[in-house]
């Protein structure tokens, strides 16, 4: 109750101290009440000072003479919500953190460690040593390999970030092949099949970034209907498709479906997030080149000065991020 009568009394500064408290911040992650966190910290129009402040906590936490066996667990929902948030350095200071507990804890080859690995390479995505990335993944396939055997979800999980990896690294065909190797496996057995899902929105990502936005909306397509039924119409793994979905037919030049994609998907981001969210800022880029196709330019410019207000707010003026959409 108090951080919400916080909120409401508007004491920013208490909330802010309430927040980056230890006490306070890892029970809320081992409940997975990241979207509460969401709501308080769009409240604030969290700054990088505030990342920051939530990474030293996680670290001042990892070195007490007791700590709970959820840590490494812990730093790698901290690091995905800070990463989500657009603080990719102070994620990058939890997941190294929660590795490097794992590692003191388990062992480096303990599946735990393997998890941090992953998750430390994802968020290194935006900008890290290609070759760190590429070792911490080969680490953690290897890991859940051992583990668990070669079709388990988390060695298929570590195996689709490895594909993204090589992708980029402008090894396509390797990265392709490695995908559909998933997808046969993820097909095969009684098994959740929202995994697949992912394994399918990736290869459309592929195709994409490979000139052929055809091929991406077929993959796109297949995805959506795997998210829709099995994390429902307004999930999160649905929007994130869908707007990917709108950039493959707006660049097939089908302009009336992608704003109705995109439109879509920004309503599902208000459902579950709110009005201003980095995740809506998305869609409502994808809205602005949409418009731009259609040659109006002051309905372009009024959905990218929405999408840059709430970066600003959200992110600062001088974040990365912020200075691309401007």
């Amino acid at each position: 109750e108090l951080p919400w009568q916080l909120l409401q009394a508007d004491a920013r500064a208490d909330l802010r101290t309430l927040i980056a408290d230890s006490a306070f911040l890892m029970p809320m992650i081992a409940e997975e009440r990241l979207e509460d966190l969401g709501r308080y910290w769009r409240f604030l129009g969290a700054a990088p000072d505030m990342a920051q402040a939530l990474a030293s906590s996680f670290s001042e936490f990892t070195t007490r003479e007791q700590v709970p066996a959820l840590s490494a667990r812990h730093g790698t929902r901290l690091g995905y919500f800070l990463g989500q948030h657009g603080h990719h350095m102070a994620a990058e200071q939890v997941l190294r953190t929660s590795l490097a507990f794992s590692e003191r804890a388990s062992g480096w080859d303990h599946p735990n460690s393997a998890d941090c690995a992953r998750s430390l390479a994802s968020g290194l995505r935006t900008g890290g040593n290609v070759e760190e990335r590429r070792q911490l993944l080969y680490r953690s396939v290897a890991a859940f390999q051992v583990a668990f055997g070669e079709d388990h979800e988390h060695t298929l999980e570590a195996a689709i970030g490895l594909a993204l990896l090589l992708a980029e690294a402008g090894e396509s065909d390797r990265a392709e092949m490695l995908l559909k190797r998933v997808r046969s496996s993820l097909a095969r057995g009684d098994r959740s099949h929202a995994p697949l899902g992912v394994a399918l929105d990736n290869l459309g990502d592929l195709c994409d970034e490979a000139g052929k936005p055809a091929d991406a909306e077929i993959y796109y397509r297949q995805a959506l209907a795997i998210f829709e039924r099995e994390c429902g119409p307004t999930h999160r793994d649905t929007a994130v498709c869908l707007d990917r979905l709108a950039g493959a037919l707006l660049a097939q030049n089908r302009r009336d479906e992608a704003e109705q994609t995109a439109s879509r998907a920004l309503d599902i981001w208000r459902q579950i997030r709110g009005e201003d969210d980095l995740d809506s800022a998305v869609s409502i880029i994808s809205l602005g080149r949409a418009a731009v196709r259609f040659g109006d330019i002051a309905r372009a410019r009024e959905h990218y000065e929405r999408s840059l207000e709430i970066r600003e707010r959200l992110l600062g003026t001088e974040h990365p991020d912020t200075a691309r959409v401007r």
